[in-house]
């Protein structure tokens, strides 16, 4: 016994087809994305803004940094620090307990400059004075360089 079955596919066959494959596509793009930022080192975080009214302000950052924030004070700075660098943006005066990690340095942005940390504790304020910002050094080394990027100055404890 001998069945022989014609198939003529009909237009409904191929844009079912099409359809599959258009799904297949999205999947896999959406997969790759999803795998790259789950490995990704790069994830990006949500920043937290802190202001001071007349208060001063204590706060803990995910590296267990201790910031405390002056009057009339601003921090903005990452949920975590996944990159490279421990970045965070200061407009006001604030004092500085930074935690240890030579493989990510710790950045502050001022209108003024970045003060990159190279010890432990220390104290920015941001002036009206002509540089505009004034840096104490309690313990350790900070090293400051100006907007314009012509000048970087190292300062330790007693500077």
């Amino acid at each position: 016994m001998h069945f022989c079955f014609n198939f003529e596919p009909t237009i409904y066959f191929y844009l079912f087809h099409s359809f599959l494959r258009i799904a297949a596509s999205i999947l896999f793009i959406f997969g790759s994305v999803a795998i790259w930022y789950v490995m990704s080192d790069n994830v990006v975080t949500h920043d937290q803004l802190v202001q001071t009214d007349g208060d001063i302000k204590k706060l803990t950052l995910a590296d267990n940094s201790q910031i405390t924030m002056n009057a009339k004070s601003s921090l903005n700075y990452p949920e975590s620090f996944p990159g490279r660098e421990r970045r965070v943006t200061l407009k006001g005066e604030a004092f500085f307990a930074i935690a240890k990690n030579p493989e990510k340095p710790f950045i502050i942005s001022t209108e003024s400059g970045e003060i990159k940390v190279l010890g432990t504790r220390f104290n920015v304020k941001e002036t009206t004075n002509p540089s505009g910002i004034e840096v104490l050094v309690e313990e350790g080394r900070v090293s400051f360089q100006t907007k314009s990027k012509d000048a970087v100055h190292i300062l330790s404890a007693g500077d």
